[in-house]
């Protein structure tokens, strides 16, 4: 049934015997007036609530070249081992034991006091020996910024946390560096080359957990607190979130429908 708007106009009122005064009244626009009846106000447009950016999605898997793993018995060298894989996915016939030796030449010294293992700043200085001015370290990171430079082609050496150090007379996180090397929006994993060489998974979820992590479930969003331990960690680089990348040739983004990817 066809609405229609009745409006009742009263155009004068009579006031006691002092004569006429002539009220004008006009609706304001878009909206009723008070002598209107049955009118069809515009009810005013709710805003939708803002849409979460949603993680980007596919399946890709770099293969990254075979290194020498690393022996137990030659403890602190992931970060060594790892920019091998790294530096050997990019073309450069450099091995494991070549990087640790630079390593122990440029290394830290109160890192090598300690034990610890190697910074990620000093991780960059050896890689960019084959890289110059290419190598890229990032911290604070999040999962969204790994997954994109997997699209891109390009792998990155994550700092995780895999739960804690035992030889040390205070509690201090164990971490790892370890090749990340693709991930599958599917199943929610990330796709990661551990020191020995085996390729492995972790969920999202415990990628990013915050928490201690293990060497079955490495924590690349890790929480230690406050203390000393974590601002002799801080001022040394080594943040929650750090990865180290290389800067890949201007290419065309991987195609994420593509189920494994070789390079």
């Amino acid at each position: 049934m066809k609405k229609t708007t009745f409006s009742v106009l009263i155009t004068s009122i009579f006031i006691a015997s002092s004569g006429v005064l002539l009220i004008q009244d006009k609706a304001q626009a878009g909206r009723c007036a008070w002598y209107e009846i049955f009118c069809n106000e515009p009810i005013p447009g709710v805003q939708p609530a803002p849409s979460v950016n949603p993680l980007p999605e596919g399946n890709v898997l770099l293969k990254i070249p075979y290194v020498d793993p690393q022996r137990p018995d030659q403890q602190f060298n992931c970060g060594p081992n790892s920019a091998a894989r790294l530096l050997r996915f990019y073309g450069h016939n450099v091995s494991y034991s070549e990087l640790a030796s630079r390593r122990n030449r440029e290394y830290d010294p109160i890192f090598e006091t300690t034990k610890l293992g190697t910074t990620p700043h000093v991780l960059r200085t050896i890689m960019e020996t084959w890289e110059p001015g290419r190598v890229h370290v990032e911290r604070n990171q999040g999962i969204r910024t790994v997954l994109n430079y997997l699209l891109q082609g390009r792998p990155i050496i994550a700092l995780v946390r895999v739960g804690r150090a035992s030889h040390t007379p205070i509690v201090v996180p164990a971490l790892h560096y370890v090749v990340v090397n693709g991930f599958d929006s599917a199943r929610r994993v990330i796709y990661y080359v551990d020191t020995d060489g085996v390729q492995y998974d972790v969920s999202y979820d415990n990628f990013t957990s915050g928490g201690i992590g293990s060497s079955a479930a490495p924590s690349w969003r890790w929480s230690i607190g406050s203390g000393v331990v974590s601002e002799a960690l801080s001022q040394n680089g080594v943040v929650s979130g750090t990865l180290i990348s290389i800067s890949a040739p201007f290419s065309p983004p991987i195609d994420p429908n593509n189920e494994f990817i070789f390079r």
